[in-house]
């Protein structure tokens, strides 16, 4: 597709985790994915029906980065669009949102599918607010007034198949709004990435590794609690994604590596409980946070960033919640990389 319009360092907060006609992509006995699916899709006419990508990298020293969320909401012609850059480790945030056709339809916005799942192109630009707000999160900046200009130009480059969740969860979630989620049309890709970050006159060429996720179809999420690990290793030709969720006091998980051929399920019960305060502004810094399930593979989290950041799920039916991404080194043996533990903390609000 041609060009379309489409936080502070922590205390070295330490996580452990133990893990008890286009062309197809075919993964298992199911095909899954093809070419069309890396660009826009048309809503089918299910409620809560949206289209979602999220795209998010770091350099090695973690003081650069861009982060990119793009939210369809068709009912209302919503394009919502949570955007920003770090630069020598301070963030520069914003939210926008405008009238379009699809999720790529802002005019801030470039997007360029050079090879599906191979090769993107990304480009952006707003105006945004530098560090976190009185109440800690990044991401809250609404309007142009007083602001500090921002863009990335990048390149996303992967070597790696992508994982698709229905290949591996169609057995594993009951038939509820929660499982309906999980089994949606959702698959996340690792990458690499190059290209340059700005931040009023500032500007830094930099590259890292970063996860790209896109999902779309009917969003009602009903869950107790979520845990979402993405992980990026081996310079980038690894993947792991990782998630579990507490629903109906039962916590079920699943765990998936993508690196050399096809996509792996390497864990079935992957279950996290995060321990210690969970506040937007303090989250783990210098704490421990346990994960425990039957398993076989070891990681550990160093957290580098916190990078809370509120959503408002109301357009979409789910009420107005949090997120914070915990960006960290990931270390499992001799294999390093990028990854983030995600999770909802509470809802802040309830905007009807």
């Amino acid at each position: 597709m041609a060009g379309t319009r489409g936080a502070p360092r922590g205390a070295n907060a330490r996580i452990g985790v133990i893990e008890a006609p286009h062309h197809h992509m075919t993964i298992g006995r199911i095909r899954m994915l093809n070419e069309g699916d890396e660009s826009v899709h048309e809503p089918d006419g299910q409620e809560h029906w949206q289209e979602n990508f999220l795209f998010h990298g770091w350099d090695s020293d973690f003081s650069n980065a861009f982060y990119l969320h793009l939210q369809y909401i068709p009912d209302q012609r919503l394009v919502d669009v949570r955007a920003g850059v770090a630069l020598d480790g301070e963030m520069t945030t914003h939210v926008t949102h405008c009238s379009g056709s699809n999720a790529f339809d802002h005019p801030a916005l470039q997007v360029d599918i050079v090879e599906p799942f191979r090769h993107m192109r990304l480009g952006y630009e707003g105006i945004g607010q530098t560090g976190a707000d009185a109440g800690g999160w990044h991401f809250s900046s609404q309007g142009e007034e007083g602001g500090t200009p921002f863009s990335f130009n990048i390149d996303l480059r992967s070597t790696m198949e992508p994982i698709n969740w229905l290949d591996f969860t169609k057995d594993m979630f009951p038939d509820d709004n929660t499982g309906a989620f999980i089994r949606a049309k959702h698959y996340e890709l690792g990458c690499r990435w190059s290209g340059t970050v700005r931040v009023g006159d500032q500007e830094r060429h930099v590259s890292g590794l970063a996860w790209r996720d896109h999902s779309w179809g009917p969003r009602k999420f009903q869950a107790d609690r979520t845990f979402w690990t993405p992980m990026v290793l081996d310079d980038g030709d690894t993947m792991v994604s990782a998630m579990t969720i507490l629903f109906d006091g039962k916590w079920r998980g699943f765990a998936v590596e993508s690196s050399a051929g096809k996509p792996q399920l390497i864990m079935d019960n992957y279950v996290a409980r995060p321990h210690g305060k969970e506040d937007p502004g303090g989250f783990a810094f210098g704490e421990t946070i346990g994960f425990g399930a039957d398993g076989f593979r070891h990681y550990q989290f160093d957290v580098e960033r916190f990078v809370p950041a509120p959503r408002n799920w109301t357009v979409s039916g789910q009420g107005s919640r949090g997120i914070v991404d915990t960006v960290s080194r990931v270390r499992s043996g001799d294999r390093t990389g990028v990854g983030s533990l995600q999770f909802s903390p509470y809802a802040i609000a309830d905007a009807g």
